[in-house]
């Protein structure tokens, strides 16, 4: 064998023996998490849900402040919103059921990484770029109001008055 030839197949066997210990280990968490989830996929379920109570936050502000009916953050709000559930919904899918077999987590591992990876990974793109068109929405929406904004910040969260106060003296300026 030709040194080129013994070169590769030596790769080859690092690779599939790598990626032999990167799923074991990932099937190991999988096999013992409370939640059924990865450490990777719980920051996910995380931020989605801190992602949901921010846009039912934004819904009711945006009930409350009249002067602030803009349609193309409410288009963005419900990308994000569509976003959102389709990743929750996949999510479920692939979460491991408690006190579940080695085979159950081997199934639920390759959903999450090769059934549904594609469909997760076109949803947190569309919920990013629905995100970043809600952020542009929301600056131009506001850009007149933003006294009428400090004054809901200081209804919902009293305890940061402090911090409304110096957001308002910089807006003053």
């Amino acid at each position: 064998m030709d040194p080129i030839s013994a070169f590769s197949l030596a790769v080859n066997i690092l690779t599939t023996v790598d990626m032999a210990i990167k799923t074991g280990a990932t099937l190991r968490e999988l096999y013992e998490s409370t939640s059924g989830f990865t450490k990777e996929t719980d920051g996910l379920v995380e931020t989605t849900k801190q992602y949901s109570k921010s846009l039912s936050a934004l819904e009711d502000a945006q009930l409350q402040l009249t002067s602030i009916n803009d349609p193309a953050m409410t288009a963005a709000a419900q990308n994000c919103r569509r976003a959102i559930d389709a990743i929750q919904a996949i999510l479920a899918k692939c979460k491991v059921p408690k006190k579940s077999s080695f085979r159950a987590t081997t199934r639920t591992f390759f959903r999450l990484k090769v059934r549904y990876k594609g469909q997760l990974d076109e949803q947190q793109e569309a919920l990013e770029s629905a995100t970043e068109q809600l952020r542009t929405a929301l600056a131009v929406a506001t850009r007149y109001a933003p006294k009428l904004i400090v004054c809901c910040f200081i209804r919902c969260c009293s305890n940061s008055y402090p911090l409304f106060l110096s957001l308002e003296s910089r807006w003053d300026a």
